[in-house]
């Protein structure tokens, strides 16, 4: 059942251009979010200072206070990973180049997840879905966008997304260029 097209205009963050090799969207990834997690990484690493500095008789290690001076070291490999997504969240921005012959979607400048290609020819529609996660006081609700290939595999292409706009708009400006009507897809965003 092929639905209506609403137009969607093109999102905060987010840049289009026809070039000879194809369509090319680019979204960045900083955002307000950004900067809060800035803070919090910060405020991480003080809590962290603050523990191995303020702790008494820590050094040297021994098996006395070993658990003292390991406890904190997930919090360490917690705190690298947030800095490396902060850093990646201020630089960083996903490019989808859409070609006759193939959709693919890659991070650059800093590492952070693998790039993808889908033969074109292989997509029979594109649609947005909603992800939910659950925190201990919160959800949050993010969107990514999804192939179904003429196999009838569903595949994500791009995820991550703060709006439910910029995820409609790159599959609007897809299904375009390749020519693909919207029909409606089991558990696809309203």
């Amino acid at each position: 059942m092929e639905k209506e097209r609403i137009a969607i205009g093109i999102s905060n963050g987010m840049n289009i251009s026809t070039t000879p090799v194809g369509l090319i969207i680019e979204r960045k990834w900083f955002s307000s979010n950004t900067l809060f997690l800035t803070v919090f990484t910060i405020a991480w690493y003080g809590f962290l200072l603050n523990w191995y500095t303020n702790i008494p008789n820590i050094w040297p290690i021994n098996a006395e206070n070993m658990m003292a001076a390991l406890f904190p070291l997930i919090h360490v490999s917690v705190g690298i990973s947030l800095t490396y997504y902060v850093i990646a969240s201020y630089f960083n921005k996903t490019t989808v180049t859409v070609s006759p012959s193939v959709v693919e979607s890659r991070i650059t400048p800093i590492p952070f997840g693998f790039k993808k290609s889908i033969t074109s020819k292989s997509i029979e529609q594109v649609y947005c879905k909603e992800v939910t996660t659950e925190g201990r006081n919160r959800k949050h609700v993010s969107y990514e966008v999804r192939v179904v290939l003429k196999d009838q595999r569903h595949i994500g292409l791009v995820s991550g997304f703060e709006s439910s706009e910029q995820a409609l708009f790159l599959q609007q400006e897809i299904e375009a260029y390749l020519g693909i009507k919207d029909v409606s897809v089991k558990g696809e965003l309203a």
